[in-house]
C-alpha cells in the first residue's frame, strides 16, 4: 500500500492503482454514496472488473447486508467505445467493463482514472442495534478490481443512532402579595 496526496490509502498492482471511499452519509435517504477509482495504465486492461461487497453485519444470528440501490451506479472516465454493465448478487454488485463488446478498457497512451459511485441502504435494524452495541457504528465497505490479478481496497463509515434526548424540569412560582 502506498498513501495518496490526500492521505488516503491506495494499493497498487502493475500501474494499476484502485481507492475506494464513503463520500457521503445520508440519514433522511438512509443511503450511503460511495466512491471507487481504479487507474487503467497507458496501455489499458485486457479486463476489467470491480466487485463491490457490501457492507455486512452479524446482528441476533441473522446476516444483515446493506445492499447498493440499483440505478444509482454511474461510471466517469470511460472513452468513446467503452462500456459496462452491473449484475447485483445477494452480497455484492458486479461491474464488468467492456471496450467494443470485448472484455476490458483500451489503452490511451496515457494512464486514466474511471470513477465509479454507487450508493448502498442504510440498515435500520443495524443502526439500531448500534444504540447498545458501540462497535456497529462502523460500515465498512470492500471493493475488488479484477484485471488478471486482482487489487482490493476498502472504506469505513461510522452511522450512529440518531437519538434525541428530551427532560424538562418543573418549575412554579407562587405569590404572596407583592413578593414572587
Amino acid at each position: 500500500y502506498q498513501i495518496s496526496e490526500n492521505g488516503s490509502p491506495l494499493c497498487i498492482g502493475g500501474g494499476v492503482e484502485i481507492h475506494k471511499e464513503g463520500t457521503n452519509v445520508d440519514k433522511a435517504n438512509k443511503e450511503v454514496t460511495w466512491t471507487v477509482s481504479f487507474v487503467v495504465p497507458a496501455t489499458g486492461l485486457d479486463e476489467a472488473v470491480v466487485t463491490d461487497t457490501y457492507p455486512m453485519q452479524w446482528i441476533n444470528n441473522e446476516q444483515i447486508f446493506e445492499k447498493v440501490k440499483e440505478g444509482t451506479v454511474t461510471v466517469t472516465g470511460l472513452e468513446s467505445g467503452e462500456d459496462w454493465n452491473t449484475a447485483y448478487n445477494s452480497d455484492k454488485a458486479v461491474i464488468t467493463f467492456t471496450q467494443n463488446g470485448q472484455p476490458g478498457l483500451r489503452g490511451t497512451g496515457t494512464a486514466r482514472t474511471i470513477t465509479v459511485t454507487l450508493k448502498t441502504e442504510i440498515s435500520s435494524t443495524w443502526v439500531e442495534a448500534s444504540k447498545t452495541a458501540s462497535y456497529l457504528t462502523d460500515h465498512t465497505n470492500q471493493v475488488e478490481l479484477y484485471y488478471g490479478d486482482v487489487i482490493t481496497a476498502s472504506a469505513t463509515v461510522k452511522i450512529a443512532a440518531n437519538e434525541v434526548k428530551k427532560s424538562s424540569t418543573a418549575t412554579s412560582t407562587r405569590t404572596e402579595g407583592d413578593v414572587e
